[in-house]
């Protein structure tokens, strides 16, 4: 009874324990926006990581339900098997933590560069799951040498997300309310051709995550487009999709009721794909305006240009001797700054 307890307890007892060691570490800590964000998106894709590493490694994960335990190409029993997967997807999360708020300290990444680094992996997660299902759907999954093969695409996915999202950051100025409308742009865009397929019941299983991909990459293309030499905050991003939900519930309420009697009810996707399109689409045309408008704020105080009355005075006044003639000289010199009368910033 005392051993079932404190196995209940054990995640309590560590959650505690990380919060209170992260709050130790970091209290006196300058963390940025950036920083932040980059470590939570390196922990999440870390996990992704550290699991699909394990799995290209072991081999299948099928879950044989008779023995109780994960099925392996290399003979590890059931238990050890899923501690060592558990114990590689933590390892990894915590190193790409450390990494991803480092990488954002050395680099000095913003809050929307960073949060464009985590779509970029996202993204390319998302592409290579749907395309790995795409070719081996209907097939063997769990056979060699399949399943290293949807692994391996996975952390090539990922890794080539990252890189899309750096090149991503340096052709635009993306703030974390851009990458936010991306993603979901991607996500809604990703659900459209696959409700479609569904309302004309279409049999080929194989369809449906090709119809996925082709969306998410849709729509990741159109979003970039989309907030192109634009800025949008985390409260516009929010309202957004907020916007965004109430035209997708308020096309399915309509569509539910309208087939309640025919009960064709796989015309719900369509509607419910339709209406999140539709609320997103007046959404981003109420906010362009100002999207366009914080763009260009943005752009103006890039420049800064400065007069300096001191410069100014010191310059009239026949300006400091080049030449110290006494130590008195020499002190006054070392002591006072110098002034210049015009300073000119550009910030990039």
């Amino acid at each position: 009874l005392v051993h079932q307890r404190f196995k209940f307890r054990r995640p309590l007892l560590a959650g505690g324990a990380a919060f209170t060691l992260g709050y130790v570490l970091g209290r006196n800590a300058d963390i940025t926006r950036g920083m932040a964000l980059s470590s939570a998106e390196g922990a999440l894709r870390g996990a992704v990581d550290g699991a699909s590493l394990f799995w290209l490694i072991a081999g299948s994960m099928e879950l044989e339900f008779d023995e109780g335990g994960w099925r392996n190409d290399i003979g590890l029993r059931p238990d050890t098997y899923t501690r060592l997967l558990l114990a590689s997807t933590m390892l990894f999360s915590m190193g790409e933590y450390a990494l991803g708020m480092w990488y954002a300290d050395h680099y000095g990444l913003t809050g929307g560069e960073a949060r464009m680094l985590g779509v970029g992996s996202t993204l390319g997660y998302g592409v290579m799951l749907e395309l790995a299902l795409t070719i081996f759907m209907g097939l063997d999954s769990f056979a060699p040498p399949v399943i290293r093969v949807m692994p391996a695409m996975l952390l090539a996915g990922g890794a080539g997300g990252l890189f899309l999202g750096h090149f991503a950051n340096r052709w635009d100025h993306y703030t974390e309310g851009d990458a936010s409308l991306i993603q979901s742009f991607s996500a809604i865009t990703s659900f459209f051709p696959p409700s479609i397929a569904l309302a004309a019941k279409t049999d080929d299983a194989r369809v449906y995550p090709g119809l996925f991909l082709a969306g998410t990459i849709s729509g990741a293309v159109g979003g970039y487009f989309l907030l192109k030499g634009l800025d949008f905050s985390n409260m516009d991003a929010f309202i957004i999709g907020l916007g965004t939900a109430a035209g997708g519930l308020t096309t399915t309420g309509i569509a539910f009721l309208a087939t309640m009697e025919t009960k064709q009810y796989e015309t719900l996707g369509v509607a419910a794909s339709l209406g999140t399109l539709a609320g997103f689409g007046l959404m981003y045309y109420v906010y362009y305006d100002r999207g366009l408008r914080q763009a260009q704020e943005r752009e103006a105080s890039s420049w800064n240009l400065q007069l300096n009355p001191a410069g100014m005075v010191t310059a009239l006044s026949g300006g400091r001797s080049v030449a110290p003639r006494t130590e008195e000289d020499l002190r006054i010199l070392r002591e006072t700054p110098p002034s210049p009368v015009v300073s000119f910033e550009y910030h990039w």
